[in-house]
């Protein structure tokens, strides 16, 4: 199975989420480092088509002249309206994409299909059948989705699953860190998002398949029941406690997150102050950081200089 680092999984995961699934060859490094070798060999990442423009300026965001390639000389030229052309490294207008369908066998693998297994595309770059991957005891049907927010891609979707309907309903899992929790869709039982059940305390990346079990109600013996009380929204803007949900924006909806994810781990208790700093909050207390924000102690607990999600039913 390919091994990958949990930072290069999470931009994979960003990557799956857009629509444009794509990324520039002077950003391609910085976010992969040693694992971008890896990822081409495993076709994960292809080459694209070229940039037609560039933010050719350091400092100046505004201005993206359109380039022309010099057959002759095999070189990219902008214009700009100060300095007339100027040649520019044909690597800067290079993109690199994600294979979808690879990304999907991908998480078949960390499903603990085998290799031979090949996941099915049943909507072209929107839905594939993933098979049966066993969880605990029971082997589980599942599909793989992409672009639920786009309302085209949801209706070409929703035309599809209406023909599965009648069978064993499916688990449907996404990179969309955008769901709807009210979000209903023909023949699925249940939508997961993939950045609910990523172990993000694992340097190399995987899912926590005893979680993904507990979210879809099998196999709950070593995870306590209160854990499936809760549902947070990827960026933490919406989080929903025993069936209400509270709103939060910014370093809120990120310091939320974060003692979601805690939670969800089983480390509840967080110091206040590495909580404030991983969010690059400037306030001394989480009052200051929530300041305007009438409900967020009955998301939050304190205790001795620790916080937690109050997650216990009142």
């Amino acid at each position: 199975m390919v091994e990958l680092s949990m930072k290069s999984f999470q931009f994979l995961l960003c990557m799956a989420d857009m629509g444009s699934s794509w990324i520039t060859n002077d950003s391609i490094e910085e976010e992969f480092g040693d694992d971008l070798p890896i990822l081409k060999s495993h076709g994960l990442l292809f080459p694209g088509p070229n940039m037609d423009s560039i933010k050719a300026w350091p400092g100046d965001d505004t201005f993206r002249p359109i380039i022309e390639f010099d057959e002759e000389t095999e070189t990219v030229l902008c214009f700009h309206p100060d300095d007339g052309f100027i040649r520019v490294s044909i690597d800067a207008t290079r993109t690199w994409r994600l294979e979808n369908s690879k990304f999907v066998q991908l998480i078949c693998r960390m499903l603990g299909l085998p290799t031979s297994f090949r996941p099915e595309a049943i909507v072209n770059d929107l839905l594939w059948n993933m098979g049966t991957p066993r969880l605990g005891r029971s082997n589980v049907p599942m599909l793989f989705a992409r672009e639920l927010r786009n309302e085209e891609a949801r209706r070409r979707i929703r035309t599809e699953l209406e023909l599965l309907l009648g069978g064993i309903p499916y688990v449907l899992l996404t990179p969309d860190r955008h769901v709807a929790f009210d979000l209903c869709l023909p023949a699925v039982s249940k939508i997961v998002q993939l950045e609910d059940i990523v172990d993000r305390f694992h340097p190399i990346a995987r899912l926590n398949l005893d979680r993904l079990a507990a979210v879809i109600c099998l196999n709950r013996s070593n995870i306590e029941n209160t854990e499936l009380a809760v549902e947070c929204e990827a960026d933490g803007h919406r989080i929903r406690i025993h069936g209400k949900t509270y709103s939060f924006r910014g370093m809120q909806a990120q310091f939320v997150r974060l003692l979601y994810d805690a939670w969800a781990q089983g480390d509840e208790w967080v110091r206040i102050q590495f909580a404030l700093e991983q969010v690059n909050s400037t306030s001394r207390q989480i009052k200051w950081l929530f300041k305007g924000k009438e409900d967020w102690e009955s998301v939050i607990e304190i205790k001795n200089g620790n916080c937690r999600l109050r997650v216990e039913e009142t």
